[in-house]
């Protein structure tokens, strides 16, 4: 998420309410999160942001296993769930 966000994970010069960034990502569909990526491609930004709400659930029992995770980031033609759209 840093890396396709071009934030830092803490980021203390934000208000204490943003400056974590799965604080400010919480609660917005892929679309309104900001991607700062010089010539993004942002269909595969947004595909890298779905996978990466896979690693950061709260309840374990909807994170995904790792090996599901692996394929997914190795096989862009691999179809992913939608129900992970709002994610954390």
């Amino acid at each position: 998420m840093e890396i396709v966000c071009g934030m830092k994970n803490v980021d203390h010069s934000l208000p204490e309410s943003a400056e974590h960034l799965l604080s400010l990502l919480q609660g917005k569909g892929l679309e309104e999160i900001p991607i700062d990526i010089e010539e993004a491609n942002t269909g595969e930004a947004q595909r890298m942001l779905r996978i990466a709400t896979w690693c950061s659930q709260e309840d374990h029992t909807r994170k995904r296993p790792m090996s599901r995770v692996v394929k997914a980031l190795e096989d862009s033609s691999m179809e992913l769930e939608s129900d992970m759209n709002q994610c954390f």
